[in-house]
């Protein structure tokens, strides 16, 4: 038989290394009648008694059976085992919660990280998609402006050939109408230059000079001068200028 003194200290013992004798009994923690202890004992003790076992016999499981007898039976040995188991298990508890807690705190943390993560990735996809798209939109831009200049360009051509045809239709060949600018231009030329005669003239008190033969500008002999039209002289000139600045234009 164990001494009380020794008891207390295997019931503290027993709590403080988690060894439930309520479980090794078989018997709820409620249970306090000595006759049900002890049936409980008497059941444990036949299951593992050597006599049963023969080789396989546990002489420390014996031993815990019987001294898990003696702790519950004694009051104060198994107040101490009862108030020890629970200050085991509610450090068992608080562990386990702070764990709890720890685990919960470590999975948030990590669940920001890939959160964070995959929104640094949908922006770096996105900004990738933008400037995917900013290229596409500029090379559009930039063959469109190259298909409007070539047909700006085409365009033009067509006009300047539309011109010269109307031209060539209206005044015949192109080299008989530059002849008959150049000899509209020639008259013009001398008709300046016998107004400015005459003004200086008129400014020194003399007559205006005759219009001389030899001075005159005479007409090529291919071609026969018809009455001389200023409205349409000036007409044409500006048709002219105007078909020498589409010509630089379209050189340009």
């Amino acid at each position: 038989m164990v001494s009380n003194k020794d008891l207390l200290a295997k019931a503290q013992e027993y709590s403080a290394n988690n060894v439930d004798l309520y479980e090794l009994l078989q018997i709820d923690t409620n249970t306090t009648e000595e006759s049900d202890i002890r049936r409980a004992w008497r059941k444990q003790s036949l299951k593992y008694h050597p006599d049963k076992l023969g080789d396989a016999f546990d002489a420390e499981k014996w031993e815990l059976i019987e001294t898990a007898r003696d702790i519950l039976l004694d009051l104060a040995a198994r107040a101490a085992y009862d108030n020890g188991r629970k200050a085991v298990l509610l450090r068992k508890a608080e562990r386990e919660r702070v764990h709890g807690q720890r685990k919960r705190m470590i999975d948030e943390l990590e669940a920001a990280e890939e959160a964070a993560k995959q929104k640094r990735q949908a922006e770096e996809d996105k900004a990738r998609e933008l400037e995917r798209e900013r290229a596409r939109l500029a090379e559009e831009g930039r063959r469109r402006m190259e298909e409007e200049n070539e047909r700006f360009k085409r365009e033009n051509l067509e006009a300047q050939e539309r011109q010269r045809r109307e031209r060539i239709e209206r005044d015949g060949d192109g080299d008989e109408y530059d002849e008959k600018l150049a000899d509209l231009q020639r008259q013009i030329d001398e008709k300046r230059r016998l107004k400015a005669e005459r003004k200086a003239a008129r400014k020194k008190g003399g007559e205006a000079p005759e219009k001389s033969s030899d001075t005159a500008t005479a007409a090529p002999a291919s071609y026969s001068r018809p009455p001389l039209d200023w409205g349409n002289l000036m007409a044409r000139c500006r048709e002219a200028d105007q078909l020498k600045a589409a010509k630089k234009a379209t050189a340009v």
